[in-house]
C-alpha cells in the first residue's frame, strides 16, 4: 500500500531571516491520524532537555525540565510553539528557571515547548515537544470507553485507535520485540 507523503519544515517567526534558524519537522499522510514530528536544534545550545518528547494522559501533571549546557545569570523565559506561556491558554502550576509543571494537562498543552534566556540569543534555544493524550490512562476510542492494550517497553495506547506506539527499537503488536539499532 502506497500513501501520499507530506513534508512540512516549520520555521518559528522571530528566525525566518536567519540563515540556520532552529525549525521543527513534520512528515505525515493525507489522514490526520499518522504524523512523525522532529525538532532541529543548535549543538552548542543553552539549554538541551531531559527528554525530548513527553507524552502524558489527559488531567494528569507534567514538568518539563531542561538543563543548562552554558550558564548565564539571565532569567529564563518559556515558550508553547513560540509564543510566551503568559500569552497562550495554557496555565503552568509552577514554572523555575529550568523547568515548568503543569497540572490538570488537556489536549491543548500539546505543542513544541522552548526555553531560551529572556532577551538573549534565540537560536540557542531549548526544544522538546509534550503530547497530551486525549483519554485517561489505559482507555481510548472517540469516547475514551475502551481498555487501551497493556503496551510493553515504554510502548503507548494511540488514544483514538488503541495501537501501541512502539518506542525506537521495538515493534509488534504491544512493542514486545526488541530490535539492535
Amino acid at each position: 500500500m502506497k500513501a501520499e507523503v507530506f513534508f512540512t519544515k516549520a520555521i518559528w517567526a522571530e528566525q525566518r531571516n536567519m540563515k540556520k534558524p532552529n525549525a521543527g519537522f513534520l512528515c505525515s499522510q493525507k489522514i490526520t491520524l499518522f504524523s512523525v514530528t522532529s525538532l532541529a536544534f543548535r549543538n552548542n545550545a543553552y539549554f538541551y532537555p531531559s527528554k525530548f518528547t513527553i507524552t502524558v494522559n489527559v488531567n494528569e501533571t507534567v514538568t518539563l525540565s531542561m538543563k543548562e549546557n552554558e550558564i548565564h545569570e539571565y532569567p529564563t523565559e518559556w515558550k508553547k510553539d513560540g509564543v510566551d506561556l503568559n500569552d497562550t491558554k495554557v496555565q503552568p502550576q509552577s514554572v523555575g528557571q529550568t523547568s515548568v509543571t503543569f497540572s490538570d494537562t488537556q489536549v491543548g498543552y500539546s505543542g513544541i515547548y522552548s526555553l531560551e534566556y529572556y532577551n538573549f540569543d534565540i537560536k540557542k534555544r531549548g526544544y522538546m515537544r509534550l503530547i497530551v493524550r486525549a483519554c485517561p490512562s489505559g482507555k481510548f476510542g472517540n469516547l475514551c470507553d475502551k481498555t487501551c492494550p497493556q503496551c510493553l517497553n515504554g510502548g503507548i495506547c494511540h488514544d483514538i485507535i488503541g495501537t501501541c506506539i512502539c518506542p525506537p527499537g521495538f515493534s509488534g503488536p504491544t512493542c514486545e520485540n526488541g530490535e539492535i539499532i
